[in-house]
Order: C-alpha cells, then sequence, then structure tokens
C-alpha cells in the first residue's frame, strides 16, 4: 500500500500539470516565508532505551510538491547539529496525518542526544525544531562466582547473570584469565545459562599455580564485567600405596550379616585380584582361626560386600577387609559386629486352640536382613522338656509358623520349641509348655432319659471346638456291671453339642451302667461312668409280654399282654393246655348248652338283639360293636386291665408272632405262637385246641378258635373271632356257640 505522503505527492503534481496555484507559505532554511512548499515539525521522541529511541516528526504539505522531496531526520551528541557532525536517516513513508517516524539503534547509554526533523525539496534543505533525549543506563546484573572442582590441570570457573527486564539483540557471555591479578587477556566462551547461571571448563593448566578470572558479558556491543575472582590449582599427588579398608557391617540378623569394604589402589589393577574378608569370633584374626569369603565383584569405585551365613546368635564377630594382587594380601583395619539374638528371628509364642485332644503351636518368624538359600521350620515336642523327639513341620504365615497336633491326651502337660534350618544349619529357640484340657470339656456322659422296662435313651454331650482330627466315631459302652461296660452302641447323629442312642432289649427292674466315648484319628476317649435302673415289669401276673405295640386311633400307642392260659369260671386255668370253659359271645357265665334258646341278647339268628347291633333287620340299633366292660367276661372274672382281645388284637397277634403245631408226643394239644419282635424271640404263649361247644355237643379241630370282644358288623348275629392253625376243621360260630377265651391286658 502506498503511503499517505505518496498519494499526496501525486495529486499535487497533477495539480502543478493543471496549472493550479496554491499560496500556502512555508519557511525556508532561514525562516523565511518565500514560497508555499511543505513545512516539518519536530516531535518528542519515544521508546527510548539504553541503546535506541524512535524519532517523530509531521510535515504540513504546500500548494506545490516539488519532485525531489525528502523527509528524515539528523540526530547528534552535539547540540549544534550540523549535517557533518550528525547522522542522517530518510523517512519514506508517513500516516495519514501526515506523521512520520525512524527508529534508531546502536546508541550510547545514559547519553544526551540531539535531533531534528527535516524536508528537502528543490534543492533546499527545511528543519523542524531541535530536541533531544537520553538514552537509558546500561543496567545488567554480572557476578564472578568462585571456581569449583579445581583440579591440578582444571577448573570450573562460573558466573552469575541476570537479564530480566534488559532488551537487547545481540549476546555475548563468558569468562576472561590470565595468571596475573591485573591482566586477564585470555578468553573462555560460557555455556548455557541456567537459572541464571553459566559455567565454563577451563583445561590445561598448570599445577599448583594461581589463576585470575574475571565474568564479562557483551549485550549489543556494550560490555560489562565481573570482580577478579582468583584460585589455585592442586598439586599433583603423590601415589597412594595398595591398601583395603574395612567399611563395615550391615544387615545384621540373628544368623548372617553383610560384611563392606573398599580397596584402593596407587597403581594398575593386577589380573589375578581377589577381594574378601576374614572373618572369627577371636579379636586376633589369623588366617589359621578364620573363615575367609570372597567378595563379588567390586563396583566402579572398588566398592565391594559378602554375605555370610551361618552364624551363632548373640556372638561377636571379627572380622577385616583383604586385597590379593601379585601373590601379596593387603588387609583393612579389624571391625567387629554381634550377632542378634535369635528371639528376633524365631520366637516361641504360646499354644493356641487348646482341647483335650489337640493344640496349635505358634512361634514368630522375621527373615528380614537374613541372608539364606534354603529354610524350612517346625517344632519339636514331647511330654518331658529334656525330651522333645517329636517333630512337626509347620506352615508359614504372615510373620509367623504354626503347626497342628492331634491325638493328645487330655490333662497331660506338654513342651514344645520352634527350629529353624538355614542352609542346613538347624537353631532352636526357647521351650515353652502347654496342658491339655480333661475330657470332660470334650465328652460328657449326660443322665439316661426315656427309661421304661426293656430301653432307655443313652445322652452326652460332645464340644468338638478346637479340636483337630481326620476321622471320628463315637457312642456308648453298656453293661450290667460298674466295673465292666462292654456293649458298644453307635451314637447316632450329633445334634447341636449332643448324640443319643437306644439302649433296647434290656431286663425289667436292673441296673445298668454306661460311658460315653469318642474315637478320634484312632485314639479313644472315655468319660464318666454313669448308671439307670429300668423300670418294673409292667407285665401282669399270668401274661407274657410278646413285644406288641398298638395303636389307639388318637394315635398314643400301648403294650400288649396277653395271658398265659385260658379263662374259667374261677379266673385263670392251672396250665397253658388246659381249655377253660366257653362262653356265648357276650355272656359272662358258662353253661351246658350254647344256642339261641338260651343265648342272652337274641333267640335266633335273624334277631332280633337286644344289644349289639348294627342293621335294622335284626332289630334296634345300638351301632355297638366292642363289648362293653360289663359283657366282657374278662374284664368280669379278672377286673383291673384285663379283658378280651379286639378282632385288630388277635390280627396283631398272627403278624408278630410265628405259628406252629405243638404236640405232646403223637397227641396235637394245640398252637404255639412265638414272638418275631427284635428282644422278644424268646417269648411265646401256648393256645390249646380248645375246639368250641355248639349247643350241648362240643367240637374238636387242629385250628384253634378263641372269641374278640369285636362285633361282626356285617353280619351282626355274629362276632369275630380267631382261627389259628396250619390245617383243621373249619367252623363259623354265631354268637350263641360257646368257645374259650384268651384275655389280654395293657
Amino acid at each position: 500500500m502506498k503511503s499517505a505522503f505518496l498519494k499526496m505527492s501525486g495529486m499535487l503534481a497533477i495539480a502543478t500539470l493543471l496549472g493550479v496555484a496554491c499560496d500556502r507559505p512555508i519557511s525556508s532554511k532561514n525562516g523565511s516565508s518565500t514560497s508555499t512548499q511543505a513545512r516539518v515539525y519536530t516531535v518528542a521522541a519515544e521508546q527510548v532505551t539504553t541503546s535506541s529511541a524512535v524519532l517523530k516528526g509531521s510535515i504540513t504539505m504546500g500548494s506545490t510538491v516539488a519532485p525531489d522531496l525528502k523527509i528524515g531526520f539528523q540526530y547528534s551528541m552535539s547540540a549544534g547539529i550540523m549535517p557533518s557532525n550528525s547522522t542522517t536517516v530518510e523517512v519514506t513513508d508517513t500516516d495519514a496525518n501526515y506523521h512520520f517516524s525512524a527508529e534508531i539503534t546502536g546508541l550510547e547509554p545514559s547519553t544526551v542526544y540531539y535531533f531534528r526533523s527535516y524536508v528537502h525539496q528543490e534543492g533546499k534543505d527545511t528543519y523542524g525544531e531541535t530536541m533531544s533525549f537520553t538514552t537509558l543506563d546500561f543496567v545488567i546484573s554480572l557476578e564472578s562466582l568462585d571456581a569449583s572442582d579445581i583440579k591440578s590441570s582444571s577448573a570450573t570457573l562460573k558466573a552469575k547473570l541476570d537479564l530480566t527486564d534488559v532488551s537487547y539483540t545481540s549476546l555475548e557471555y563468558g569468562f576472561y584469565w590470565g595468571t596475573s591479578e591485573t591482566s586477564q587477556d585470555k578468553k573462555l566462551d560460557g555455556g548455557r545459562i541456567i537459572n541464571n547461571e553459566y559455567s565454563a571448563l577451563l583445561t590445561d593448566l598448570e599445577p599448583n599455580t594461581q589463576y585470575w578470572f574475571k565474568a564479562y558479558a557483551k549485550l549489543d556491543g556494550q560490555t560489562s564485567f565481573g570482580v577478579v575472582k582468583t584460585f589455585t590449582t592442586e598439586d599433583i599427588p603423590t601415589p597412594e600405596p595398595d591398601r583395603s579398608v574395612t567399611v563395615g557391617s550391615d544387615h545384621v540378623s540373628a544368623v548372617s550379616a553383610v560384611l563392606m569394604g573398599r580397596a584402593i589402589f596407587g597403581s594398575s589393577v593386577a589380573s589375578d585380584l581377589i577381594v574378601g574378608f576374614q572373618y572369627s569370633k577371636s579379636a586376633g584374626i589369623l588366617p589359621s582361626n578364620s573363615t575367609l569369603v570372597e567378595a563379588d565383584d567390586a563396583d566402579a569405585n572398588y566398592n565391594y560386600t559378602a554375605d555370610i551365613t551361618g552364624l551363632e546368635p548373640s556372638t561377636t564377630y571379627y572380622f577385616r577387609s583383604f586385597i590379593r594382587q601379585n601373590g601379596q594380601d593387603t588387609y583393612g583395619e579389624t571391625s567387629s559386629f554381634t550377632t542378634k539374638e535369635l528371639s528376633s528371628l524365631l520366637h516361641t509364642q504360646e499354644a493356641t486352640s487348646i482341647s483335650a485332644v489337640s493344640a496349635k503351636l505358634n512361634a514368630d518368624i522375621d527373615l528380614t536382613d537374613v541372608q539364606y538359600q534354603t529354610k524350612s521350620f517346625g517344632f519339636y515336642w514331647g511330654t518331658s522338656a529334656g525330651s522333645m523327639t517329636n517333630k512337626v513341620t509347620a506352615s508359614e504365615g504372615a510373620g509367623s509358623v504354626s503347626a497342628d497336633l492331634s491325638a493328645l491326651n487330655p490333662a497331660r502337660q506338654y513342651f514344645f520349641q520352634a527350629y529353624i534350618v538355614l542352609d542346613g544349619e538347624e537353631l532352636k529357640e526357647s521351650v515353652s509348655s502347654f496342658t491339655t484340657k480333661d475330657v470332660s470339656s470334650l465328652l460328657e456322659t449326660l443322665d439316661a432319659t426315656n427309661i421304661e422296662g426293656k430301653s432307655a435313651v443313652l445322652n452326652a454331650k460332645i464340644d468338638l471346638s478346637d479340636v483337630k482330627y481326620s476321622s471320628i466315631s463315637y457312642g456308648f459302652y453298656l453293661g450290667a456291671s460298674v466295673t465292666l461296660q462292654d456293649t458298644n452302641l453307635d451314637g447316632g447323629e450329633i445334634t447341636g453339642n449332643t448324640f443319643s442312642t437306644s439302649a433296647t432289649s434290656l431286663e425289667y427292674e436292673k441296673q445298668y451302667w454306661y460311658k460315653a466315648y469318642v474315637t478320634l484319628d484312632g485314639q479313644a476317649l472315655y468319660s464318666a461312668v454313669k448308671s439307670f435302673t429300668t423300670e418294673k415289669d409292667p407285665c401282669p401276673e399270668g401274661a407274657v409280654d410278646l413285644g406288641i405295640v398298638m395303636t389307639r386311633t388318637d394315635g398314643t400307642t400301648y403294650n400288649l399282654y396277653w395271658a398265659e392260659c385260658n379263662l374259667c369260671k374261677d379266673g385263670f386255668v392251672s396250665s397253658p393246655e388246659k381249655y377253660g370253659d366257653y362262653y356265648a359271645w357276650g355272656e359272662t357265665e358258662p353253661k351246658s348248652n350254647y344256642s339261641w334258646s338260651t343265648y342272652k341278647f337274641g333267640t335266633s339268628k335273624s334277631g332280633p338283639f337286644s344289644k349289639y347291633n348294627t342293621i335294622s333287620s335284626y332289630g334296634s340299633i345300638d351301632n355297638k360293636t366292642v363289648l362293653e366292660p360289663e359283657d366282657d367276661v374278662a374284664s368280669v372274672k379278672l377286673g383291673g386291665k384285663w379283658r378280651m382281645p379286639t378282632d385288630e388284637e388277635w390280627r396283631a397277634l398272627k403278624n408278630n408272632c410265628t405259628v406252629e403245631e405243638t404236640f405232646i408226643g403223637m397227641t396235637f394239644i394245640g398252637i404255639t405262637l412265638t414272638s418275631k419282635v427284635p428282644g422278644y424271640t424268646d417269648k411265646s404263649i401256648l393256645l390249646p385246641a380248645s375246639g368250641w361247644q355248639e349247643g350241648t355237643s362240643r367240637k374238636s379241630s387242629h385250628y384253634v378258635y378263641y372269641w374278640s370282644s369285636s362285633l361282626n358288623t356285617r353280619y351282626p348275629y355274629s362276632a369275630s373271632y380267631a382261627e389259628i392253625g396250619l390245617a383243621g376243621t373249619p367252623c363259623s360260630p354265631n354268637r350263641s356257640f360257646g368257645l374259650p377265651i384268651r384275655p389280654v391286658s395293657e
């Protein structure tokens, strides 16, 4: 884009060609107004720095514009500005308001400069007012610092340079140095500025020589210097003899330690170099009384270490480093360390989870700083502190080891101590002890319950908390002697902390002794002996208990006892094979004629019946189906709980017994029923072959027939009866027939 000044020049030029005249006076060189030409004005300088400034001016255009028109500035350090003593800066552009400026650089700091604007036209110069400005002071922060890393032939020179808020276009910095305090004529470039500091390594110096140096910084041609500093190079050291340094020990545990040493060489290192340590429990270390251990490879500075293991706890060891080269040994000074107590590594703790037969052994373990390749641990234990011959391997937890013991004896003291084996060396810790609990803490015989004449429930309490085992069995031993219980009864399921079992086939009114037992991993434990006495035999005199249990309609049960003999008018007959008397159903006295004409509750088979009837065609219905006590001959003759058996009770007898014909010689005398109920298989009754009586005639058969107390509800003229046998003449008795009676009791 062309400047406004150039545009105006073109317009003026056109105006001149057209003959347009403009009469605006301008100042000539001497200030007179002889023509209407451009006029220039000087404006105050801006953006003054230590080495630069911006000069400013403006121009008012005349009515005519000369073809050689130029504008700019002259500036000088002299107040009387002349072309000969000043610098001219030409400006080729203006802004839209004909203001123009020029930046001048390369000025001196803290210096007064004079300047004026000018316009050149028609071969003449016209000037604006002379003005001045003063450049800023040249201020930078530069400080020579002390030299460092001073060697015999080198040193590091250092300086601090802060260029914060300093404006510059070029920068150079470094050091001047030399061997004279008054002349440092050698130049050394500085390195990168980091955190306002820079440095440079000075080399090829002479040993034991004093040098002087100062920092410098050159900004835009202006150079600043720091103060002069000095240093003296080191002398070339005399080579030290080869020597070994015993540095010390570290990671000392109860059984191991790390030895530290360093080799210092005054000359070259031999190819056969060996470094290491000698250690001993004797302060006077000699090859003959010490152990030699070679160290691992040394580091770049010939520091080396060696792990030593298999040490004794709480023991002082002496050691020294050595180096061996060219066949010669050099030793460091003797030092010492004391291993820690064994308890710092392994400590036997109290046993836990103690039961009557088991316990958990415990120990703390801390292998911090312990040097080893292999390890194992466990416990020795036994019943004597001086003889712990049993050994068990332990499992490792977080800072601890433990092992379970089982199959111990109750109420017994046991001793144990922890051990650890490191790289084949075994260490034993202090001895501790525990006492197992009494058997009663694990097993207790409880009182028997549900004691009856032939059975009882044996009970025990068992607590397996903290008990360690792999296999278990439990139960009771039962016997009829306080000193001998030899019948083993299984204990059944454990419910809560108890188990029970039923003892059956016992004898009436007899004392029994029993004890609970538990067998853990083959070890049997017994609790205290208890006793109970069975109840008196509830079976009445003259009856046999065949073990038959009946259930009533309400769900309750009762034992059914069978009379040994048949019934007669005076009670029981004297022996089982005797027949006894015959009775019509529902009558209570024997008679000679058993027919409808003599029957108490009816006169014919078709009725009517005065009692025990369920069908209207047989007379009045009373729905009585079982003989009432006053019509039950057994109840009437014997009293108490004696009565005639029901039809259901006869069936129960047959179902629970074996049936066998009984003979005396070749004569059939009856049927023997022997109980099949466990515990009662030695019990039986004989039903004699009494036959029956119809009218005045007595009939016989190999079957035996007996009345029940139950009515035949389908045919009320008859009653239910028992027919038992293997073969014989059948009988279909009605209520008027005479049949024998075999009583029962509860």
